[in-house]
C-alpha cells in the first residue's frame, strides 16, 4: 500500500485521497480527481490538427509548446509491453508528427518562418531521417538566411563625419 501510495502522491504534493484502506480491504476513491496527460495531450494534438484551416496559425503555438512538453515517446513505448499500448503509441506519433507537419506549414505559409522551423526541429527529434522534414527544415533556413541578408543590404548607410 505504501507504494502505491508514493506513487500517487507525487503528483499533487502527498495527498492520500486516491487511496482508501481499513483493516479488510484496499481500494481505490472513485471520488478523486484523476488527470491524465494523455487527455491533455490529445486535446491540444486535435487543436494542432486544424492548423490548415486556421486563421492565425501561430495562435496555435502555444498549443504546439503544451503538446511537444506533454508528448513523451519514450514512455509511451517502452514502460508497457502491452500490443495495444505500442499501437496507440505509434498512432500518437503519427497523428503528433502529423499535426506538427501541418502547423509548420501554415506557419510558413503565413511568413512565420522562424516558428515553422522549430515546429519541423520538433518533428526531427522524432524522426531524424526524414528526408520531407530535413527539406523542410532546409527550405527554412534559407528562407530566414535571404531575409536576413535582404534586411542587411536594405539598411540605411549613415553619412560619414
Amino acid at each position: 500500500i505504501w507504494r502505491i501510495r508514493s506513487a500517487l502522491a507525487f503528483r499533487d504534493g502527498g495527498s492520500d485521497d486516491y487511496i482508501y484502506s481499513d483493516a479488510f480491504q484496499v481500494g481505490f476513491r472513485g471520488s478523486a480527481s484523476v488527470w491524465v496527460d494523455l487527455w491533455e495531450f490529445e486535446h491540444y494534438l486535435n487543436r494542432l490538427l486544424h492548423a490548415r484551416t486556421a486563421k492565425s496559425p501561430r495562435e496555435l503555438l502555444p498549443c504546439f509548446v503544451r503538446a511537444r512538453a506533454l508528448f513523451r515517446e519514450p514512455v509511451l513505448s517502452t514502460c508497457i509491453d502491452e500490443p495495444w499500448v505500442l499501437l496507440r503509441a505509434r498512432r500518437l506519433r503519427q497523428l503528433y508528427l502529423l499535426a506538427v507537419g501541418d502547423l509548420a506549414q501554415a506557419l510558413s505559409a503565413a511568413g512565420a518562418v522562424a516558428d515553422a522551423l522549430e515546429c519541423y526541429r520538433a518533428a526531427s527529434e522524432l524522426d531524424p531521417r526524414s528526408a520531407i522534414i530535413q527539406e523542410a527544415m532546409h527550405r527554412c533556413t534559407r528562407q530566414l538566411a535571404h531575409d536576413s541578408s535582404a534586411r542587411i543590404e536594405m539598411r540605411p548607410v549613415s553619412p560619414a563625419p
